[in-house]
């Protein structure tokens, strides 16, 4: 553990985690979708870690949020847990979460605005889609990103030449 110096050495501690899961993930065989599903996924619970708003100076990270957050992050790590596994289940995990991660931001963006124009009228409503932060939005984009890696993973599955599995053991007859 580095004593002085904190925050270059979580950098370092961050970047080397990082790059030790980037080694494992290019060592796998993954499809085009799989790869755009995993960066959305990736990047969508990152953004749950940045500030999601900034209201009188001082910024609000997504994970400070609440329900929101937790279940923006649960939806963002079952999509990634999608883009790894293969096969259509994989690509259906996938698009399902991206789906319901992008309509639970959506829905997050739409209480937001409401609440601001309960209390300033439509003028707080355009000033309050200013105060997002880069959280919210790079969150939203990653659900958007792994739900089209969810859609071109099941293009690909589906485009793909069947395999040959193994013939299925036949059951053998019982004499009497």
């Amino acid at each position: 553990m580095c004593s002085a110096e904190v925050y270059s050495c979580q950098i370092n501690e961050i970047f080397l985690y990082w790059s030790r899961i980037a080694a494992v993930v290019t060592k796998m065989k993954l499809n085009n979708g799989q790869k755009i599903g995993l960066l959305g996924s990736i990047l969508a619970v990152v953004g749950i870690f940045l500030p999601w708003a900034s209201i009188l100076g001082f910024s609000i990270l997504g994970i400070q949020v609440g329900i929101f957050a937790y279940l923006a992050l649960l939806f963002g790590i079952l999509a990634l847990i999608g883009s790894i596994l293969s096969g259509k289940k994989g690509a259906i995990i996938l698009l399902v979460f991206g789906i319901i991660g992008l309509v639970w931001m959506l829905l997050f963006l739409g209480i937001f605005t409401s609440m601001l124009a309960a209390y300033g009228g439509s003028k707080a409503v355009s000033m309050g889609l200013s105060v997002l932060g880069i959280g919210y939005w790079l969150t939203l984009v990653g659900f958007i990103i792994a739900m089209i890696g969810g859609i071109m993973d099941l293009k690909e599955l589906k485009s793909a030449p069947p395999t040959l599995s193994e013939p299925e053991p036949q059951e053998e007859m019982q004499q009497f």
